[in-house]
């Protein structure tokens, strides 16, 4: 009596794995995205609350970042802020992961979020934007 697998069987694992592992790629990519804007989310915030704070002393927006009185670090995922002139934008970072597309996100006075592809990216779709 001969121990082992057939090759059909084999065959079918292989198949299975592969179905598998094609479906958790795309998961993984979303949630790696959806943690990347995570730290940008984190930091509009911030610079939001801060460019309040400053048109309320002086009547108008920053348009140099340093000048808000919120400190960050260089960031891991996202090029420096930018900081914008009206209430529309008031500061906007942009993706600096061209591996799986650009997007650039604005916040204004107001809280709203906006996100703007880059390109051909579709990762503000992806971020639920």
């Amino acid at each position: 009596m001969k121990k082992g697998f057939t090759l059909l069987e084999l065959i079918i694992v292989v198949i299975i794995l592969g179905i598998l592992v094609s479906i958790a790629i795309p998961q993984f990519t979303g949630t790696r995205l959806r943690a990347y804007s995570a730290e940008a989310m984190n930091l509009l915030g911030a610079m939001r609350s801060a460019q309040i704070r400053y048109f309320e002393q002086f009547s108008a927006y920053a348009t140099i970042c340093t000048n808000l009185d919120v400190g960050y670090t260089t960031l891991k995922y996202h090029l420096a802020p930018v900081c914008g002139t009206s209430a529309a934008d008031v500061v906007h970072l942009e993706d600096n992961d061209t591996n799986s597309g650009e997007y650039i996100l604005n916040i204004g006075y107001n809280g709203t979020v906006t996100c703007t592809n880059v390109g051909t990216s579709t990762d503000c779709g992806k971020l639920g934007y």
